[in-house]
C-alpha cells in the first residue's frame, strides 16, 4: 500500500466513527433554578398547583417541602401561607424544586 491510500483509508475510518458517535452534549436547553417568594394566592390540590405572586406552579410528588427550620413540612399547604420556592424552568411551566413555608400566619386580605 503506497502513503496515499492508507491516508484516505485512515480518513474514511475517523468519518465513519464520527458519523456513528452520538453527540457529547445534550440537546435540550439548560433551564436555571428561579426563586419565587410570597404569599399562596390559590391552591389546586387536584392538579398539584399554587398560585403565588400571579404566577403558577406545578408542584411534582418529589417536591421537598421544608419549614424556615429546616424541618420536613408534613402538613398540607393553605391559601396565604407566606413560602419561598426553588423552582425550575421548564417550557412555559414552572415546577417546584423545594418549598420553605416561612410562615404559617395568614396574610392580611
Amino acid at each position: 500500500m503506497n502513503l496515499r491510500t492508507l491516508f484516505l483509508i485512515k480518513c474514511l475510518s475517523l468519518a465513519v466513527v464520527l458519523l456513528l458517535s452520538p453527540p457529547g452534549f445534550p440537546q435540550v436547553k439548560n433551564t436555571g433554578l428561579v426563586s419565587i417568594s410570597g404569599f399562596i394566592e390559590r391552591i389546586n390540590e387536584d392538579l398539584d398547583v399554587i398560585h403565588v405572586n400571579e404566577m403558577r406552579i406545578v408542584i411534582p410528588p418529589k417536591t421537598k417541602r421544608v419549614d424556615e427550620n429546616g424541618n420536613v413540612f408534613k402538613k398540607s399547604l393553605k391559601q396565604n401561607f407566606y413560602v419561598e420556592i426553588e423552582a425550575a424552568k421548564d417550557r412555559d411551566l414552572l415546577l417546584a424544586k423545594k418549598i420553605i413555608v416561612k410562615s404559617q400566619r395568614r396574610g392580611l386580605k
